[in-house]
């Protein structure tokens, strides 16, 4: 007699193999925050333009205000009829340059320096901020000494033109 033995061995291997990716975004702002730029329109007249050096105030609704202590003097000449003048420099913007708002600013105008008695028509002003425009609208004469033309500062409340300019 004769035997057979068979035997079958049958192994079964299961690999199951799980991949995760993970993905992080990372957002790095440049450090620019607050006040970047100040533009002012002088009016379209024959008397609105100016050589008198100009200052502005900025107050946020906090009352917490800077000055462009620097002056709004442009380099390429004096406040001219009918331009718009703007200023993004630490150098003209002094202690406004990058100062953070609360709320929606007001600003004052006013003029100084050898020639403040020449009178200058701000149609109105655009503050740019990191994350907003707001435009103040002065419509008026700024002038030395009171009444010849106007006061020696005009104030405005500004109108938050984020997204409408």
């Amino acid at each position: 007699t004769t035997t057979t033995t068979t035997t079958t061995t049958t192994t079964t291997t299961t690999t199951t193999t799980t991949t995760t990716t993970t993905t992080t975004t990372t957002t790095t702002t440049t450090g620019k925050t607050g006040i970047l730029e100040v533009s002012t329109k002088t009016g379209d007249d024959q008397h609105d333009e100016s050589n008198a050096e100009a200052l502005s105030e900025v107050c946020d609704e906090s009352n917490s205000c800077c000055t462009t202590a620097g002056g709004l003097d442009h380099p390429n000449g004096y406040r001219q009829r009918g331009k718009l003048d703007t200023f993004s420099r630490a150098k003209f913007l002094g202690s406004c340059f990058e100062k953070p708002i609360t709320g929606t600013p007001t600003v004052k105008i006013s003029t100084y320096g050898r020639y403040k008695t020449d009178g200058w028509f701000v149609d109105w002003i655009i503050i740019k901020t990191s994350s907003n425009v707001f435009k103040c609208t002065i419509g008026g004469y700024v002038d030395h000494p009171p009444g010849q033309g106007g006061p020696p500062s005009r104030s405005a409340k500004c109108t938050d033109m984020t997204g409408k300019v």
